[in-house]
């Protein structure tokens, strides 16, 4: 009989760009389908040499995607860089060839397992000011377990170890079941829910069920992780639950969320969450959140029994394929955790950005690269003044030796400062598989109108290097440099893709 025989092989996609837009549950990024990214596939997320996190695309265009972060809103920023890889499998038609055809033989079935992730070592070298110097290693692992004949089943482990200390910190653990969108899912472990916003990583099960194609309902329960360690801690509780709907005549959508947190029988916060998107038009796209925090104890702070902490109207308007135009307004008050007392830390530029009335226009040719310009305008707590800050990042088109340049720059002015902070980014291929990253960091500000009173450079590096089908060797340097102090960080390392 004649039949047709196929051959299997692999090929490895790879790709980067920088975060250009976030929402209060959406990270924009300027990387898309032309680059090889589909929806599902996971994004690495950088800050100089520092790795961040993980996003999932839950959206592509040809040049841009909308990534679900698995790591909290607030340790995003516009500007960092995202990149990602993944082996794709090519399936080639081979010659034909006769074949007599035997009658097939039983087998027993086999529960076949698949298996993906990378591990890496790397040792560290750190110049601290006052002579500190500190030097280290640190192990990678991630781990993921698919199982063919139960495709909706799968296990995520990402983790780190301090070799000098021998401790293992935990970032994600946690096995899922079913799909979202299809049935009944079910998260055990290090769990993120954008269902519900604000409630971050939970050590639980988190559990959602759609009753039709319009609505769905949910919910998480477990404990909060130590914000320094990520060790388990089962100080602090968690419950939530939320309904999603969507009006599909009307292209409206939305869910609503209540989520608390406390520490035995106190409270630690309560607040609801909730959450519309319109889409009228292909071309334009509409979003509103907001979050209400709620007292039992109306003297706490001198806030009310429920009082909205964080609002955001988020509008987008697709001109043409070329011409995109964003608007955003946000307000937000400071969080009262009463009794874990959890705070992150914001950068002096991009808390200003978090407040406002945020606009950018982007431009994209197809042979200059892509420009993106921003203001965000807000009225300061401690006067009737208005803090401005102006923003401007552009990027060129990919060489055809794969060569490319970016500058991102921000401007700032109130009543207290006025600063400014560049960034200049080169990145370009590196020999046979490998890869180079630099940037160039330079961040002035002055009290009042003097913006050159500090200054700090920072020059950072890293170059990675694809060795055989599995293994990366990969270096970094980082240095800050100002009037007072040299910090520097450096990093080899080796890494096993399987």
């Amino acid at each position: 009989m004649l039949s047709i025989c196929y051959g299997q092989t692999y090929e490895t996609v790879s790709g980067q760009g920088k975060v250009t837009y976030l929402t209060a549950d959406q990270v924009y990024c300027d990387i898309g389908t032309s680059q090889g990214i589909v929806v599902g596939d996971t994004l690495q997320i950088f800050r100089r040499t520092e790795v961040l996190g993980d996003l999932v695309i839950s959206h592509s265009a040809k040049n841009s995607s909308v990534c679900t972060p698995l790591i909290p809103m607030e340790n995003i920023q516009m500007g960092d860089r995202v990149q990602f890889e993944k082996r794709i499998e090519i399936i080639t038609e081979l010659p034909s060839e006769t074949k007599i055809e035997e009658a097939p033989k039983e087998k027993k079935e086999k529960l076949n397992l698949k298996h993906s992730g990378n591990v890496s070592v790397r040792s560290t070298f750190q110049s601290l000011p006052g002579g500190v110097k500190d030097q280290t290693g640190i192990g990678t692992l991630q781990y993921g377990l698919t199982i063919p004949k139960y495709k909706s089943m799968k296990i995520s482990i990402y983790g780190r170890s301090d070799m000098a200390s021998k401790s293992f910190t935990l970032y994600q653990a946690r096995a899922s079941f079913g799909k979202k969108n299809k049935g009944t899912f079910l998260q055990l472990g290090r769990v993120f829910a954008s269902e519900l916003s604000g409630i971050g990583a939970t050590d639980g099960l988190f559990l959602s069920r759609p009753f039709s194609k319009q609505i769905s309902l949910g919910g998480l329960a477990g404990f909060q992780p130590d914000p320094k360690s990520y060790q388990l801690n089962l100080d602090i509780k968690k419950i939530g639950i939320f309904t999603k709907f969507k009006i599909p005549i009307k292209k409206l959508s939305g869910n609503i969320a209540f989520v608390g947190q406390y520490a035995g029988s106190e409270i630690d916060r309560e607040f609801i969450y909730s959450k519309l998107s319109y889409s009228p038009l292909k071309q334009i796209s509409i979003q509103a959140y907001q979050t209400v925090d709620l007292y039992r104890n109306v003297s706490l702070y001198n806030r009310k029994n429920a009082e909205a902490t964080f609002t955001q109207l988020s509008m987008r308007f697709k001109i043409n394929k070329n011409i995109s135009f964003r608007s955003r307004f946000t307000s937000r008050q400071e969080i009262i955790y009463q009794q874990s007392q959890t705070l992150v830390p914001d950068s002096l530029f991009q808390a200003e950005l978090k407040n406002g009335w945020y606009n950018s226009l982007k431009l994209r040719g197809n042979t200059w690269g892509t420009i993106q310009v921003g203001a965000n305008i807000r009225k300061q707590s401690e006067s009737d003044q208005f803090s401005s800050v102006l923003s401007l990042y552009y990027r060129t088109l990919s060489s055809k030796r794969g060569i490319s340049l970016d500058w991102n720059s921000i401007l700032i002015q109130n009543t207290l400062l006025t600063g400014i902070q560049n960034k200049f980014g080169f990145s370009m291929p590196f020999w046979k598989n490998g890869f180079f990253n630099a940037e160039y960091e330079l961040y002035a500000f002055g009290f009042g109108q003097n913006w050159n009173e500090y200054f700090q450079h920072t020059l950072s590096g890293s170059l990675s290097k694809k060795m055989g089908k599995k293994f990366h060797a990969y270096a970094s340097l980082d240095i800050s440099l100002d009037t007072e102090f040299t910090r520097t960080f450096a990093y080899l390392g080796l890494s096993y893709r399987f």
